[in-house]
């Protein structure tokens, strides 16, 4: 099952509305982590909840349940996360073999949260369709140099 609807060109319009208001916090969080990867939520609304990598790797992130149970503790039900996002601080956009088996694990435990990698040229979004195959849209956002 995909939380992706099936007009994604409209999904996929409000997610570019959040991700023009998320934009500069999230490219901050991205440069405060240097040099390992940053990790967080991005909600429909444009707001982004940081989390702690801990793992404090430049290659990989984890994130524990409490964690994640604590900020969404922080929110109503109204509120729609759109996905979470990490960053590559040392290459692409791409998911790597590690994140595409966590991606579809936490599929496979009913979580159905899309992902989206950050880099300071782009943003990348990630989720499973119907068939359980991983789809993606690039969105660009501002170049840091």
């Amino acid at each position: 099952m995909s939380v992706v609807p099936n007009d994604v060109d409209a999904y996929m319009g409000m997610v570019s509305e959040a991700v023009v208001k998320a934009e500069e916090s999230i490219l901050e969080h991205y440069e405060m982590e240097l040099p390992n990867e940053c990790v967080g939520m991005i909600w429909a609304d444009g707001s982004v909840q940081r989390l702690i990598n801990q793992a404090r790797s430049s290659d990989r992130f984890s994130v524990s349940r409490t964690q994640m149970a604590e900020k969404f503790a922080e929110k109503t039900e109204e509120d729609l996360l759109i996905g979470i996002y990490h960053s590559h601080p040392n290459g692409s956009p791409v998911l790597s073999p590690i994140d595409e088996k966590m991606f579809r694990a936490q599929f496979k435990k009913d979580l159905f949260i899309p992902w989206m990698i950050v880099t300071p040229w782009q943003f990348l979004y990630y989720w499973l369709d119907d068939d359980d195959r991983i789809q993606a849209r690039v969105s660009s956002i501002g170049v840091r140099v």
